[in-house]
């Protein structure tokens, strides 16, 4: 696989404590256990790819893709990598901001399965942006969102402000405004009656963002509520054929079942 073996495994569900006890948010229901959970891999077109070309492993539920909200517009030849313009002309061009190259179009249709899609809302590069979102001055970023996943048949999984807890990502800090943002993205999409996405709300999970905050967050005060979340999700990196995640097989095998 090259440079291509690594991948991002999300698996998306309401708890965490181990790979195999991921459920769909609301559902308690040990029978169903079985059929809320998702195995997911990414994290660009390079490394989805490779995946497949290797023959290594098991077929996932879906692959992932990235949007930056903000740049939906702003970035003339690839729009954000969205993989259509404003016209719904389809482009081929594969953005690549040192990530690995992305179209988000491309991932949906390339592969077998659903397609998950990490929405950036972090302000790093655009202080005040989360304010400015509340505000509706992003409505058109959203619509054209929301002109994409209708132009996709299956399903696709939107991790709407992913890794919110995250040290690296600035605004998020303010959990109230992340909590109506979410809630904003959410609300717009669904009054542009886009019927094949289902919101996830995706934690970081990771111990360096405690060592960098020198503490164990609550995530709680992020999550903007049963009405906007349909999945939890965490994120699991690693070289597939150096440090395979344990017992990842078994928990798919699970999934599938």
């Amino acid at each position: 696989m090259k440079n291509n073996s690594m991948v991002l495994l999300l698996i998306m569900g309401l708890v965490c404590v181990t790979y195999s006890s991921v459920l769909k948010a609301g559902d308690s229901n040990s029978e169903s256990d079985s059929q809320q959970r998702l195995f997911i891999i990414g994290q660009d077109l390079g490394s989805i790819r490779g995946y497949y070309e290797s023959g290594c492993c098991l077929e996932p539920d879906g692959n992932t893709a990235y949007v930056n909200l903000y740049n939906v517009f702003s970035e003339p030849r690839s729009y954000s990598g969205l993989g259509i313009d404003p016209e719904r002309k389809l482009l081929d061009m594969e953005l690549d901001n040192g990530a690995g190259p992305m179209n988000v179009r491309k991932t949906a249709t390339g592969f077998p399965g659903g397609l998950a899609v990490g929405l950036e809302l972090a302000e790093n590069n655009h202080p005040g942006a989360l304010s400015q979102l509340i505000a509706g001055d992003y409505d058109g970023q959203i619509r054209q969102l929301a002109r994409l996943f209708k132009m996709i048949e299956g399903p696709v999984w939107l991790r709407v402000g992913y890794e919110f807890d995250g040290a690296w990502n600035r605004g998020y800090e303010d959990a109230d405004a992340y909590k109506a943002a979410f809630r904003h993205v959410v609300d717009l999409l669904r009054e542009a009656e886009v019927g094949n996405v289902e919101y996830v709300w995706q934690s970081s999970t990771s111990p360096v963002d405690d060592v960098i905050d020198r503490r164990h967050e609550d995530i709680s005060k992020w999550y903007p509520g049963d009405g906007y979340v349909d999945w939890m999700g965490v994120r699991y990196f690693c070289h597939l054929m150096k440090n395979p995640p344990p017992n990842w097989i078994t928990m798919h095998r699970a999934s599938a079942s």
